[in-house]
């Protein structure tokens, strides 16, 4: 049956296409996918992070940045101008669209992957560079005693820091994070829809299922909201003389989008 029955236009993107502009944006556009302080950061091509950094040449040629570079971490109780560097960098993203062949999803997820859904595998990995003791002594040895006025009502707030406290070593750790979703059409926009995400082997098991509860009430309310296209906005006219709309939801036409063999497909009507 031709795929074009049941409207007049159809369009198909393979996941091998979105894998492919992920990696391009990574290696074109780093700054989006590694942060860390300015010391981490430098020198700027040669950056001591928890994982290296590849990029296209273009990204030297043109003096763009590898990294966007983050305040130093507060300490807390501490009103030095001292603060600790950390790095976080996200090192694999990859999309899987259903019947799922990229990606092996963690039996928390309820493999095999479901009709019409999306699974994205990510890996991030972070540090801090913690200092040695004998820092840190030294450092107490510096600590000037603010006067506090007993009610508290004149205690200036502690500047933020503007130092790293030298160290030798980044303590790095990297995590594989998994999300199963589905592409949805609700009160006229196409939006993306979280079933399920999985943080592998963290412990205790209260740590791991609190970060998850984060993430994913993040991307629910925070993030996927924002990540929609209303249909209005797939409606392209051509001088007048011809008219672009997505095809309606029917029993012919179940869904639209649809996500189907290893494809994000779109069914679209001439007006």
């Amino acid at each position: 049956m031709p795929l074009t029955d049941h409207s007049d236009l159809f369009a198909s993107f393979h996941e091998d296409g979105f894998n492919h502009i992920i990696r391009h944006i990574m290696t074109q556009r780093p700054s989006l996918f590694n942060y860390s302080t300015q010391d981490l950061a430098s020198p700027k091509y040669e950056p001591r992070l928890c994982s290296k950094i590849e990029f296209h040449l273009a990204v030297q040629e043109f003096n763009n940045p590898l990294v966007t570079v983050l305040p130093y971490m507060p300490i807390i109780g501490y009103t030095g101008p001292y603060g600790l560097s950390y790095t976080f960098q996200l090192t694999e993203f990859l999309v899987d669209f259903h019947p799922g062949n990229l990606i092996t999803l963690p039996t928390e997820l309820n493999p095999p992957l479901n009709e019409q859904r999306i699974a994205l595998k990510g890996k991030v990995c972070g540090g801090v560079s913690c200092p040695e003791r004998e820092i840190t002594d030294k450092l107490i040895d510096e600590l000037i005693d603010i006067p506090q006025d007993p009610t508290g009502k004149d205690r200036p707030d502690p500047e933020p820091p503007t130092k790293p406290i030298p160290s030798r070593k980044v303590e790095c750790f990297c995590l594989e994070l998994y999300a199963t979703l589905q592409v949805i059409r609700s009160n006229g926009f196409i939006q993306l829809r979280l079933d399920g995400l999985e943080l592998v082997d963290i412990l205790p098991n209260g740590l791991e299922n609190s970060l998850e509860c984060y993430i994913s009430t993040s991307l629910r309310l925070g993030i996927l909201p924002k990540v929609r296209i209303a249909l209005n906005d797939l409606v392209f006219s051509m001088n007048d003389f011809i008219t672009i709309a997505p095809a309606p939801v029917t029993g012919d036409i179940p869904f639209n989008p649809s996500v189907s063999n290893n494809q994000l497909n779109a069914f679209l009507n001439l007006i």
